[in-house]
């Protein structure tokens, strides 16, 4: 009994110590793998996902896969059963999207407490993306906006605080009146999105093609 008790406690301990989550991004052309304590992670994502972490001061080193040549290095703090999901971009730059607390149900389940999750949806969940509905919120706020300039207003101010899935921003690029507001939006709107590659979804709310080409040229610029 004495030995079983024993076991409870240590295994509680190690939950207790060790139950921080750091989820990681790098938006940059090119393979890497990452590291993070004791974990080194390698895939052809570019996304990495470290569990079982220490409360506190986490470091954090990123290296090209071809050349083992260091990209980024820094530290991480997370908090006590935290989920931190971040990104790296092309000029080094660390971006925290998200904090969330979690909650640790025993050793081999842990799940995101109740709350707003923004809308950065599932690059990183899957089908166990977080609840969007502040973001739907946010679309029949701006569906009710009489203006395309009042919409575009609005939509930058929400863009500049949050990341955006591609598909959001088409949906709120279709919401716009007119192609040069839709332009003006696509451009500021492709510095908070987080998978760049599926661009071309904007493609289809663009009524003249020409419009299209010059987000393709600003893009590649």
């Amino acid at each position: 009994m004495k030995t079983i008790f024993t076991c409870l406690v240590l295994l509680t301990f190690q939950l207790s110590v060790s139950a921080s989550e750091l989820f990681v991004r790098i938006n940059k052309p090119g393979s890497f793998y990452a590291m993070l304590g004791l974990q080194t992670h390698y895939n052809n994502s570019n996304v990495f996902r470290f569990f079982d972490l220490p409360q506190g001061i986490n470091d954090l080193k990123v290296y090209y896969n071809n050349t083992s040549d260091l990209f980024w290095s820094g530290t991480v703090n997370l908090d006590y059963n935290e989920r931190v999901v971040c990104e790296i971009d092309a000029n080094g730059n660390l971006i925290v999207i998200q904090r969330q607390m979690m909650n640790i149900i025993n050793w081999y389940t842990s799940t995101p407490q109740q709350g707003s999750y923004g809308s950065y949806n599932n690059q990183f969940y899957g089908n166990n993306s977080p609840d969007n509905s502040g973001y739907y919120e946010f679309i029949k706020l701006l569906k009710a906006e009489s203006f395309d300039s009042g919409k575009l207003e609005k939509a930058k101010n929400y863009a500049s605080k949050t990341m955006l899935s591609a598909g959001q921003i088409s949906e709120i690029a279709g919401t716009f009146s007119f192609d040069s507001n839709r332009l003006d939006w696509a451009k500021y709107a492709y510095q908070y999105c987080f998978d760049k590659q599926n661009y071309f979804l904007l493609k289809p709310t663009f009524s003249f093609t020409s419009n299209y080409t010059s987000l393709e040229e600003f893009i590649n610029k």
